[in-house]
């Protein structure tokens, strides 16, 4: 039976691509476009995945392979299926409006792009995207997808509404009624710039974090360079700050060059978190030690003299002692032994950890922050990417009012009405016509046969 189906579906095949491929690639072109559009935003919001997963016979799984072309397949198949009942509607629409004129009129529209195709006019457009975005929460696909479904949705919208303006005797007060609905949606379409806006502040904002972040923490490898190479000259290698700095580097050189989705999972949550050495925690009082043996460091190289409580002169600066940029230092480092160090962190030092490692801390929280907003915002692109094919649907009916004005549609007799409903009534008749003269050939063809088998066989003589 399956041999039978597959059969039957290649010679069905063969003969639509040979004899009506003319018509059927034009929108061909244009459905995949659109379909590639809708699996990039199902696959952005996770609602359909473009992974299959292979199981053998127990349901045990085997294997597991990516294909956003076969994903997106069953939406292209739900597009044809669409695109079908719309020129049908279209073809309808143009009944009520022109009678057998105006059906023919449509007719020659949607066979437009077929015969620009024999002719070889047919432009060479690539209606689908570039590239397909793997979970890309944001990423929405071709502008010329995108064209397709508000194509599709504005003669929707503009068919369905002559056609209910045909069947019932709704008046001018169904205008009044739908310009209620237009100027809302027209408002709400002007209420996504201000979403916009606030979605670029998100992303602007998480970008020049993550660019603060990197540019501390390349500050803060110099300085660590600097302090292993003073740990050598003075042989002070074993110590817990030089071996921290000599460890801490990698991870500094990392955080340099990490964007804010790594740095969120990678980066500091506590400032214990950059106290290890070689991937092992210090104990509290370890990193006490430490964090003493880099401000007796600091006093040495940038000796601050203190005149009074309030009155400090700070060293001369120099290529070892440096005021640490303001950027780097937006956070205060917490307590050392009991003594408040914050005004501290703000003096000229050789190694700027205090300002620093906290600093990397409060990038971490802010960045994680941001993160989950601009994500928000990018989820926030499809809905609004459906509201725009809806919105489409809502700018075809208001221009099918304009249309009915036109043609003066309110204003024909009720003899004139529901032309649709005769248009489909008289297909339905045609149709059915059809199929009874097919029966008749199909069943008058089976009986002459049978009737010439019955001739042509021997009959058997009594005895």
């Amino acid at each position: 039976m399956n041999e039978i189906v597959y059969i039957v579906a290649e010679r069905s095949g063969y003969f639509l691509g040979k004899y009506l491929g003319w018509l059927i690639y034009p929108y061909l072109v244009i459905l995949k476009g659109g379909a590639w559009n809708i699996q990039q935003s199902f696959e952005g919001l996770g609602l359909v995945s473009s992974n299959f997963v292979e199981k053998d016979a127990q349901g045990q799984v085997v294997s597991s392979y990516w294909s956003p072309g076969e994903a997106m397949l069953p939406i292209l198949v739900v597009l044809w299926i669409l695109l079908l009942v719309l020129a049908f509607l279209y073809i309808t629409t143009g009944y009520v409006l022109a009678r057998k004129k105006g059906a023919l009129v449509a007719l020659s529209i949607l066979l437009l792009p077929g015969l620009l195709v024999l002719q070889g006019w047919w432009p060479l457009i690539s209606f689908v995207p570039d590239s397909f975005v793997i979970g890309g929460s944001g990423v929405l696909g071709s502008g010329w997808g995108m064209l397709t479904l508000v194509g599709l949705g504005l003669v929707a919208g503009w068919c369905g509404v002559l056609v209910l303006i045909d069947l019932l005797p709704i008046g001018d007060g169904f205008g009044h009624v739908y310009d209620h609905v237009w100027y809302a949606a027209a408002l709400l379409a002007g209420i996504f710039f201000v979403f916009d806006s606030q979605a670029n502040r998100h992303v602007q904002s998480l970008q020049e974090s993550s660019r603060d972040m990197q540019r501390a923490s390349a500050y803060l490898l110099k300085q660590a360079e600097r302090y292993e190479s003073w740990c050598a000259q003075n042989r002070l290698g074993e110590s817990l700050s030089c071996r921290w700095a000599s460890s801490v580097q990698q991870t500094l050189l990392d955080y340099s060059a990490e964007d804010p989705a790594v740095f969120v999972v990678t980066g500091p949550h506590a400032a214990a978190d950059m106290y290890q050495i070689n991937g092992q925690r210090l104990t509290p009082e370890q990193i006490t030690s430490l964090r003493n043996e880099i401000a007796t460091y600091n006093e040495d190289m940038c000796p601050v003299t203190r005149i009074d409580d309030r009155v400090s002169v700070l060293p001369p600066s120099s290529s070892r002692c440096l005021r640490t940029p303001i950027q780097f230092c937006t956070s205060f480092p917490e307590r050392l032994d009991g003594r408040d160090v914050r005004h501290d962190a703000f003096n000229p030092a050789s190694l700027a950890s205090e300002c620093v490692v906290s600093t990397l801390v409060a990038f971490r929280d802010r960045q994680e922050k941001l993160l989950t907003q601009v994500n928000d915002d990018r989820r926030s692109k499809h809905y609004r990417w459906i509201y725009y094919v809806l919105f489409s649907i809502v700018i075809g009916g208001k221009i099918a009012l304009a249309t009915a004005k036109t043609v003066g549609l309110n204003k024909r007799t009720p003899t004139e009405r529901r032309r649709s409903m005769h248009w489909v009534s008289r297909l339905w008749q045609i149709s059915w016509r059809g199929l009874q003269i097919i029966w008749w050939v199909i069943a008058g063809s089976v009986a002459i046969c049978v009737a010439l088998l019955r001739f042509a066989m021997p009959r058997s003589g009594k005895r």
